[in-house]
C-alpha cells in the first residue's frame, strides 16, 4: 500500500490552482481507487477492528440519542397521567399509555444497543447505572399499566421521566469506555447492578409517594383519605424495595468475595448501603408497631432515600474513597444535592412538622384521655388489644374443664386465665 502511494496510485499530489485551496492539492486519482484503498486497509486490519455493521450500529446509537428521545415521550405521558388522577379522561389516559410504552421501548432499545456496541452489560460507570435506574422505574410504569392503577401510572411515569431527564442533562460522561479490570470476567456484574438499581428505582417511587403525603398534610389536610392511600402504597413499595436492596447487598458481597477475597470489608459503599437498608427496616418496624402513621412513614421515607443518594452518589462524588473507585467522579452534582437537601429539610421542619404537631395536639384534646397525650392513648389501646386476646374470667371454667367435661392441666388453665 505504501508502495502504491509512492507511485501515485493511491493518492496523487498535484499543484493547486490557488495557494488558499491546499486541500485540493491532494486527491485520489478516482473514487474507485479510494474505495479500493479502503478495502485494502480493512483487509489487513487487526482482529479486534470493528466490522461495518458494528460501526453503523454505533453511529445509529449516537445519532438517535435515545436518552433524550425517551424523556420527550415520558414527560407528556406523566403530565397526561397526572390529569387523570381525579377524573376519568380516556384520551389523556391513552396518551399516557402510548407515551409510557414508547418511552420504555426507547430505553430498552438504547440499553440493548449500548450493550451490543460495548460488547458487555452497560453497568460499569455512573452514567450506565443511571440508565438502569431509569429503566427500572419505566418497568414499574409498564406494570402499573397492566394493573390499571392510575396513581401508580402517574407516579412511575413521573419518576421515569425525571430519571431520564437527569441521565440526559446531568454532567456525566456518556461515552462508551473499556471496562475496568475488576468488573470484567465475572457474571456478578450482570446480576448485582440490575438488582440494586431496580431497588433504587422502587425506593425512588416511594419517595414521590412520601412527598405527596407531606404536600397533602400542608396544603390539603381535608384530603387525608387520598394521602392515606398513597401512604399505604408507599408502605408496600418499601417492602419490595427493601427485599431487592438486601438481595443487591448479598449479591454484591458474593461478588466482593470473588474479586477481593472477602465478603465484607466495611468499604464506604458497603457501609452506606447497610445504613440505607437499616433505615427502611426502621420505618417498617415502626409502622408495624403503630409508632408512626402516614406522616411519619412519609418523612422517614424521604430521610431514608437520602441514605440511598449518599450510597449511590455521595460515596462517589463526596467521599471518593474505597474500593469502588470505578464509580468516582467530579461535578457540581454535590452542590445541587446539598441545596436540595437543605431546602427539603427546612420545608419539612419549618412548615410541615409544626402543622402536624398542631393537628396531633387537637386530636389528643378530643380523645377521652384529655391532656394526657397520644403516648398514653396508644398505651391504653395496646392494653385493650392485649386484654381482648385473653379469655375472660367467666370463661375460665370452660377453659379448665373443656368442652366435653374432661379435666385439663390446672397450670395451663391458670396461665390462660391470668389477668
Amino acid at each position: 500500500m505504501l508502495h502504491g502511494f509512492l507511485r501515485g496510485e493511491m493518492l496523487r499530489i498535484e499543484p493547486g490552482a490557488s495557494a488558499r485551496r491546499l486541500g485540493a492539492a491532494v486527491r485520489p486519482p478516482s473514487a474507485a481507487a479510494l474505495l479500493a484503498a479502503a478495502e485494502q486497509i480493512r483487509g489487513r486490519a487487526p482482529a479486534h477492528y470493528p466490522t461495518r455493521e458494528a460501526i453503523a450500529r454505533e453511529l445509529r446509537y449516537t445519532r438517535v440519542h435515545s436518552s433524550q428521545l425517551a424523556w420527550w415521550l415520558l414527560v407528556p405521558a406523566a403530565l397526561a397521567a397526572g390529569f387523570t388522577l381525579t377524573r376519568d379522561r380516556k384520551l389523556l389516559l391513552w396518551i399516557a399509555r402510548v407515551g409510557i410504552l414508547g418511552g420504555f421501548a426507547v430505553m430498552t432499545w438504547g440499553i440493548a444497543q449500548r450493550w451490543l456496541v460495548a460488547g458487555r452489560i452497560p453497568a460499569s460507570n455512573m452514567y450506565e447505572s443511571m440508565l438502569f435506574l431509569a429503566w427500572g422505574v419505566g418497568l414499574f410504569a409498564v406494570i402499573s399499566l397492566l394493573l390499571g392503577n392510575r396513581i401508580l401510572i402517574f407516579n412511575s411515569a413521573a419518576m421515569s421521566a425525571l430519571a431520564m431527564v437527569l441521565v440526559d442533562r446531568l454532567p456525566m460522561d456518556p461515552f462508551i469506555h473499556p471496562m475496568q479490570p475488576v468488573l470484567s470476567g465475572t457474571p456478578w456484574l450482570a446480576i448485582h447492578v440490575p438488582i440494586i438499581m431496580v431497588s433504587y428505582a422502587t425506593l425512588a417511587i416511594v419517595t414521590l409517594f412520601a412527598h405527596v403525603v407531606v404536600a397533602v398534610e400542608i396544603f390539603a389536610p381535608q384530603r387525608r383519605e387520598m394521602a392515606h392511600r398513597w401512604s399505604q402504597l408507599a408502605y408496600w413499595y418499601i417492602h419490595v424495595g427493601s427485599i431487592l436492596l438486601i438481595a443487591g447487598i448479598l449479591t454484591g458481597s458474593i461478588w466482593a468475595a470473588s474479586s477481593w477475597g472477602r465478603y465484607w470489608g466495611w468499604d464506604p459503599k458497603e457501609v452506606w448501603s447497610l445504613v440505607a437498608f437499616l433505615a427502611y427496616m426502621a420505618i417498617l418496624h415502626a409502622r408495624f408497631d403503630k409508632q408512626i402513621e402516614d406522616f411519619g412513614v412519609a418523612v422517614g421515607s424521604i430521610a431514608a432515600f437520602w441514605m440511598i443518594l449518599m450510597t449511590y452518589l455521595g460515596v462517589n462524588y463526596v467521599l471518593a474513597a474505597g474500593l469502588h473507585s470505578y464509580g468516582f467522579g467530579s461535578s457540581n452534582l454535590v452542590t445541587v444535592m446539598a441545596v436540595i437537601a437543605l431546602a427539603e429539610t427546612a420545608f419539612i421542619f419549618a412548615v410541615a412538622w409544626p402543622r402536624r404537631r398542631a393537628d396531633a395536639a387537637a386530636y389528643a384534646a378530643q380523645a377521652p384521655t384529655r391532656g394526657v397525650g397520644r403516648a398514653a392513648a396508644r398505651a391504653r389501646d395496646f392494653r385493650r388489644r392485649r386484654q381482648a386476646k385473653r379469655p375472660g374470667r367467666e370463661n375460665c371454667r370452660g377453659v379448665y374443664a373443656g368442652a366435653a367435661g374432661e379435666q385439663r392441666d390446672p397450670l395451663i388453665a391458670a396461665s390462660r386465665c391470668r389477668t
